[in-house]
């Protein structure tokens, strides 16, 4: 269940400023480390809010990448996906690793846990010829380095369960919609483009397809607030249901109010990133080859043994709706 899981308590934030606060201090500590090794680079540096913009413009590239397999990826393998990314460079620099090879290599591990198998060959294929044995190698080589970076927290909660679970308890329980499928297209677009931004960080993913069936209902002059208020929340207190109400308004607010990077605005950063990156993890540069040569032949076999989660359950209960029942450790 999410209020047991690592997610909601190593990865779900009190706020936009605690997540601004841990970019802040990435991109400062790449900053000393390259100062350090590095002194007379002399290079200029990205700010976080260019480090943000690469990520979100890579989130773009790696939906793109999932709608190029066949059978289609499932929409958990691709929230999956995008959350390793998103978490990835909560603890990493965008200079330390570039997004254009992380987001696939965070897709690689994604499709492992999400049970959708491929070999790093298969993997490549959809790549152009060119690219693909780097690409296949450039994955295996830094698989055990994302599991790192996200501390081997790989279950991930998705709002797409929920979501279901919602529509069924809709069926069942409110007579009043009489169509509830009819709100899943939007609510699944809603879902998607809600990847460009921050609220799977802060929202629970209960609040995050509420949020879209609400978002749909809307769109749709569908008065979904007789199942949210009369059937989901009808015992509970009204300043629990206003609370809640005031979330899924937040949500829908940040949502719609984000942004996708156009390429031409990429451009600038990536020349300077091109300046001021770590060769030592840039596939395209020997040196990230040496080093990892070098480390494959000194390094132990790492423990593979990991304490897993409960398995998530359908739909979602009160302590998933309401937020987090105590704070994060």
């Amino acid at each position: 269940m999410f209020h047991d899981s690592t997610q909601r308590k190593y990865w779900l934030f009190d706020s936009a400023a605690d997540l601004t606060r841990r970019r802040d201090n990435v991109n400062r500590q790449f900053k000393d480390k390259m100062l350090f090794n590095e002194p007379h680079q002399g290079c200029s540096y990205l700010t976080v809010k260019e480090e943000v913009t690469m990520v979100t413009y890579h989130i773009r590239k790696l939906l793109e990448f999932c709608t190029q397999f066949k059978p289609p990826v499932p929409r958990s393998a691709i929230g999956t996906a995008v959350t390793y990314l998103k978490r990835f460079y909560l603890v990493t620099s965008v200079m330390d690793f570039h997004p254009k090879d992380i987001y696939l290599a965070c897709a690689f591990v994604a499709f492992k846990v999400e049970e959708y198998n491929l070999s790093a060959d298969a993997f490549a294929e959809v790549l152009p010829k060119e690219h693909q044995k780097k690409i296949a190698d450039f994955v295996l080589a830094v698989e055990l380095t994302i599991m790192q970076k996200l501390a081997f927290h790989m279950i991930v909660h998705s709002p797409f369960r929920p979501l279901e679970g919602f529509l069924v308890d809709m069926k069942t329980k409110c007579p009043q919609i009489p169509s509830p499928d009819s709100l899943r297209k939007v609510a699944d677009k809603f879902l998607m483009h809600s990847f460009y931004s921050d609220v799977s960080l802060l929202y629970p993913p209960s609040q995050l397809a509420l949020a879209a069936l609400r978002h749909s209902a809307i769109h749709q002059k569908v008065d979904i607030d007789v199942y949210i208020k009369g059937v989901l929340l009808s015992k509970e207190e009204a300043s629990k249901v206003d609370s809640l109400m005031k979330k899924l308004e937040e949500i829908e607010a940040i949502v719609k109010k984000n942004v996708i990077p156009l390429s031409k605005i990429m451009q600038p950063i990536e020349l300077k990133l091109s300046q001021c990156r770590n060769n030592d993890n840039n596939p395209d540069n020997e040196r990230f080859w040496r080093k990892r040569k070098k480390d494959k032949t000194s390094d132990t076999p790492p423990n593979k043994k990991r304490k897993t989660e409960e398995a998530e359950g359908e739909g979602c209960d009160s302590e998933d709706i309401f937020g987090p029942l105590a704070k994060r450790k």
